[in-house]
């Protein structure tokens, strides 16, 4: 299974060592470490193809902003209204992962109220939901090129 289809199990998934760069809890990012995802995906996803690496907070921010233009010209594909303001809507979780030697940047958006009922666990705790909506998304960015490369929002649950 190639991990970006790896966002299942309606529960949020706990992450030991915390991420590497602590953002102001609620506005993030929140960068997690190779290591840190590696011990994820032994306990969540062992059979995950690729690697991680750290991403830079540089690399995060550039990925975020790609992801929000990409967000607000294609939301209405998806079937939402494109937010008026990407970083006031949503809170951000970071991971680099290699697949078939690309380096891609993963974002994963949590609405800012689920954030909030998930605070101060959302810093140091990978969020793993099925559903949810537009209140949470999977962004994948080239590290390359710095364009999305994947993107999906969760289904709505029943």
């Amino acid at each position: 299974m190639h991990l970006k289809y790896v966002t299942a199990i309606m529960a949020f998934a706990a992450i030991a060592p915390p991420c590497a760069i602590q953002a102001e809890v609620m506005k993030g990012p929140f960068v997690f470490t190779a290591e840190t995802m590696r011990q994820q995906t032994e306990t969540d996803a062992a059979d995950a193809n690729g690697d991680f690496w750290t991403p830079t907070l540089d690399d995060a921010s550039r990925a975020i902003e790609s992801t929000r233009t990409y967000l607000i010209e294609h939301a209405r594909e998806f079937g939402y209204k494109p937010p008026r303001s990407h970083d006031r809507t949503y809170t951000h979780q970071i991971f680099g992962v290699t697949n078939d030697g690309a380096r891609n940047i993963v974002v994963l958006g949590v609405c800012r109220k689920a954030a909030r009922e998930l605070s101060p666990t959302i810093a140091n705790e990978l969020v793993s939901v099925v559903d949810g909506g537009a209140c949470f998304f999977r962004s994948e960015v080239s590290l390359e090129t710095m364009k999305v490369v994947d993107f999906r929002f969760n289904p709505i649950g029943g």
